[in-house]
């Protein structure tokens, strides 16, 4: 069985392979993919279909589970990696760990939280934001990924945040 979406709605395109959604995508284009089947094995799975597209530039593979990003970290070459944080104790982990991304849940982040993250040079995105306080919080906070179900609202209200 195959399922056919647009915009979250059943359609007549089947649902393309990671291969082929990074053969089409456009150069300029970044993705985020999510590892969620558990052990190493999946992990490396997702790093072939980018290497055999040449998107390893293109691709940040991110993860609940650290065993998958320690997987993609510790590959030859690596590829970038993001450590998701949906708890508010592995914040104090994230701090301390060698990955330099980490997508925490928006309503775990604060002024209080960014700070040590960006003390340790951390990138630090935020999922899922879809509402206008939310997307105003943590564009505030300076934060340099969102997640979101809501691009344009989000594309709108960060280049009216953003200095002219």
């Amino acid at each position: 069985m195959q399922l056919r979406l647009t915009d979250g709605r059943p359609n007549g395109e089947p649902v393309p392979t990671l291969w082929r959604l990074l053969s089409h995508m456009p150069l300029t284009a970044r993705l985020l993919v999510e590892v969620k089947a558990p052990g190493r094995e999946a992990a490396e799975r997702v790093v072939r279909a980018i290497w055999a597209g040449n998107a390893e530039r293109r691709c940040v593979i991110q993860s609940f589970a650290e065993e998958h990003v320690r997987a993609v970290a510790e590959l030859e070459p690596p590829l970038p990696v993001a450590w998701l944080i949906d708890q508010p104790e592995q914040l104090v982990e994230a701090y301390r760990c060698p990955w330099p991304r980490i997508n925490v849940r928006h309503d775990l982040l604060d002024e209080a939280t960014i700070r040590p993250l960006r003390h340790e040079s951390k990138s630090v995105g935020v999922w899922t934001v879809n509402d206008e306080p939310d997307i105003r919080r943590v564009l505030e906070l300076g934060v340099d990924t969102i997640i979101t179900d809501n691009p344009r609202l989000v594309r709108v209200m960060a280049d009216r945040s953003s200095p002219s």
